[in-house]
């Protein structure tokens, strides 16, 4: 056999350490583990006997999916050396259970043969800011009243003195909680469901914060729009970010608010540029929300999707335009009728 089936959750973590140098979020393996456990995911790592080139899956009721949670299992890939990656998708192929590996760091279609690249599928993108060296450089390459606007929200709201490094993970989590719940009832008021209506992510992101707060990579931004006459009805608006200390990047976890956003939230947006630029930390947004991103200069980054699932709806993108896509991913995913695998 030259695939190897790994279920044992310390030979998986040790592999996982191994080969993760970087230290982050998602890279992280008592994140990775904590929220699989919470999914009731159970490790099914493949490995190549030849080349030790590794596959970090995942096992669900029968499903396989890449190692990790419901939610924030983004930048998968191959792990280990290279060269045993079409070894490990012909293994894939003849197993007979559904999967869906969604967010891959790069590219997979390299590794696909023409019978698996019908499990390329479309996905989200993933936006980032990477700082230039000056605020006003940043400034530039937006009109005149953006510039105006962007300097207003700065004047008007934003104090970077008080990000808040949190240092108490029940206190953190109380004001985030409050917030995912002005959050959830803007979304009442519109007649829309949102996720922060979900007790499973909740959870989840307690989790996180436990965990980053024990790290001491939590950072908090809030703004308030005092102008309301009374403090009940004042817009407020808080970012979340974790921020490994030393590692250049911050992950922008969570833009929560009390009324529909407004100038509070998008001081917010603003707030948090000003900081990635003077602390030159490049900053990722990671998926959704791509029309206020793109408002306020991130850059789309391609992420993929393999999926053999015939439960799997598949979804035409809709937040780029078709050139921008095809610019972004140099091949078209094509329509989305018969793509299913």
């Amino acid at each position: 056999m030259t695939v190897k089936v790994i279920t044992d959750i310390s030979i998986c973590e040790q592999i996982w350490q191994r080969h993760h140098q970087d230290v982050g979020l998602f890279d992280d393996w008592s994140v990775r583990a904590r929220l699989a456990a919470l999914a009731d995911i159970t490790p099914c790592f493949l490995e190549d006997q030849k080349t030790g080139t590794v596959l970090p899956l995942g096992v669900r009721s029968g499903e396989l999916t890449f190692f990790g949670g419901d939610y924030y299992c983004e930048y998968n890939d191959f792990i280990g050396p290279v060269g045993g990656e079409q070894s490990l998708l012909t293994h894939l192929e003849r197993d007979t259970r559904p999967f869906r590996l969604l967010s891959w760091r790069a590219d997979p279609m390299q590794h696909l043969n023409e019978r698996q690249s019908a499990w390329d599928v479309p996905f989200n993108q993933a936006w980032t800011f990477d700082p230039p060296s000056s605020f006003e450089i940043y400034q530039a390459g937006f009109s005149a009243s953006r510039q105006k606007d962007n300097r207003y929200l700065l004047r008007r709201f934003v104090n970077l003195e008080r990000m808040n490094t949190w240092h108490d993970a029940d206190a953190a989590w109380t004001v985030i909680d409050r917030y995912m719940d002005y959050t959830a009832e803007v979304f009442r008021a519109r007649e829309r469901s949102c996720i922060y209506d979900s007790r499973p992510y909740r959870e989840v992101v307690q989790t996180l914060i436990k965990i980053a707060v024990a790290k001491g990579w939590l950072r908090t931004i809030e703004i308030v729009d005092d102008r309301a006459e009374s403090v009940r009805h004042q817009d407020v608006a808080l970012g979340v970010l974790i921020e490994v200390p030393g590692s250049g990047k911050a992950v922008y976890l969570l833009n929560l608010y009390r009324a529909r956003p407004n100038a509070a939230s998008n001081a917010v947006q603003i707030g948090l540029i000003q900081y990635c630029i003077e602390q030159g930390v490049k900053l990722d947004a990671m998926r959704g929300a791509f029309s206020l991103k793109s408002r306020y200069g991130l850059s789309p980054q391609p992420c993929y999707a393999l999926v053999r699932d015939p439960n799997w709806t598949i979804r035409p993108q809709t937040d780029l335009d078709e050139q921008a896509l095809l610019n972004l991913y140099g091949r078209d995913f094509g329509s989305p009728e018969g793509r299913s695998g």
